[in-house]
């Protein structure tokens, strides 16, 4: 959307979003052959928008990187530190959802 644009110029436009199914992690293996196509990968979204595509719907994603995957970072990823980094990233995220509601409204 050229608005979100608009009220978000450092926001990412396009990129391709793979959705996998959960809930889990992918394995290193996934990441390893889908980061070859995807920018994003997730549990959710892609069923989503093609639903609000079928119905002509305008729609845009807001997402927040919670991890970079298993095997693309060091370590072993664990479900605490996914909801660690999403509450550091919680009051930000919400400022945008603020913004967007209150200007597209």
């Amino acid at each position: 959307s050229q608005e979100l644009r608009r009220l978000f110029p450092a926001a990412r436009l396009g990129g391709t979003y793979v959705q996998t199914r959960g809930p889990r992690f992918e394995t290193v293996a996934e990441i390893a052959v889908l980061s070859r196509f995807a920018a994003l990968v997730g549990m959710t979204l892609a069923s989503e928008a093609t639903l609000a595509r079928e119905l002509g719907m305008p729609f845009a994603a807001v997402c927040t990187v919670d991890n970079y995957a298993n095997g693309l970072a060091d370590g072993v990823l664990t479900w605490d530190e996914v909801l660690d980094i999403s509450r550091q990233y919680r009051e930000r995220t919400g400022r945008i959802l603020d913004t967007i509601i209150r200007q597209m409204a």
